[in-house]
Order: structure tokens, then C-alpha cells, then sequence
């Protein structure tokens, strides 16, 4: 039987996810929940299934499906079973974790670009420096104290959604 929190979690994630999908452009994804009880629902979750993880969303590349104050659900998927379109997580040359869309596979890794670049990511997403497959956002109502303290305390890493 699921907990409330997790009912709530994963209508957070279905709300989220169709607004993203919706592409409105101009409209605020905030919601009212707090930037820690998001990160609390999102590790409740992640806490029951293997190979899931919680990290925190930055950057504009990436709007308006994740952004400043977002809790993102990742999955340590096979990296064999990526596809085109997936949201997926890797370390670039800078030693930043990104989050950009897959765009295709070449014979060296993954094509990667944010929705909001005019160009592709000079780095490929490889075995080596993947990370996850973003599959679920959950919005706040956006990056405050008591939100990035628990982050701190929970070590959560901070994936960008960077314009290169």
C-alpha cells in the first residue's frame, strides 16, 4: 500500500511531466510545495527502488521541464537501452552533471542537446561518464534556505541544465 506522500509524489510527477510535455511557453511551472518536502517525497520514492536517486535541478537550458528548484527523479537505466528523446544525466569535460535531451547514438556515445540550445553539446554522453536517465520533475515553489539546507544534509548532487 502506498503512502499518502508517495500518492502525492508520483501526482506531483504525472502533473509535472504532462505540463512539460504540453510545451507552454511563458507559463510559471512553480507549484506551492516546498523545495524540502519535494526532496523528501522524491528520496521516500527512491528509497524503495533500486537504482534510483535524487538530485536537483538548475539551469535554463532545460526549461520549462526542469530549472532552479526542481527535484528530479533519476534512473541508473542500462545504458544499452537508451533511446532518442530521453532526458539523460552525465559528467562533462568541465565536471559538470548535465541533463540534456538524447539526440543520437554515433559510434563514440550520445549526441546530447538542451531544448533551449541553438546548438548540439560539444561533449558526447558515453558509458563512461553517464550517469541516469532523468524520468520524473518534480516543481516547487522554487529554491529557498530551508530547501538547499536539506539538500546540503542529504548531499543531493545538482544537475544543470547548461548552455554551452
Amino acid at each position: 500500500m502506498k503512502t499518502p506522500a508517495l500518492t502525492l509524489i508520483f501526482a506531483i510527477l504525472t502533473i509535472g511531466i504532462c505540463s512539460a510535455q504540453a510545451r507552454v511557453s511563458g507559463v510559471s511551472m512553480l507549484t506551492n510545495v516546498p523545495m524540502a518536502q519535494a526532496i523528501n517525497d522524491a528520496q521516500q520514492a527512491a528509497d524503495q527502488n533500486a537504482g534510483w536517486m535524487v538530485m536537483l535541478g538548475d539551469g535554463r537550458s532545460m526549461a520549462p521541464y526542469y530549472g532552479k528548484g526542481s527535484v528530479l527523479l533519476v534512473d541508473k537505466a542500462d545504458f544499452s537501452r537508451l533511446k532518442p528523446g530521453m532526458m539523460a544525466v552525465f559528467q562533462d569535460a568541465d565536471g559538470d552533471l548535465v541533463g540534456h535531451w538524447l539526440i543520437r547514438k554515433e559510434a563514440a556515445g550520445w549526441v546530447t542537446q538542451g531544448v533551449n540550445n541553438a546548438a548540439l553539446d560539444t561533449d558526447l554522453m558515453t558509458q563512461g561518464n553517464y550517469v541516469g536517465v532523468i524520468f520524473g520533475v518534480l516543481k516547487t515553489a522554487g529554491e529557498d534556505a530551508t530547501g538547499i539546507a536539506y539538500a546540503r544534509q542529504h548531499n543531493l548532487p545538482r544537475v544543470i541544465g547548461k548552455s554551452y
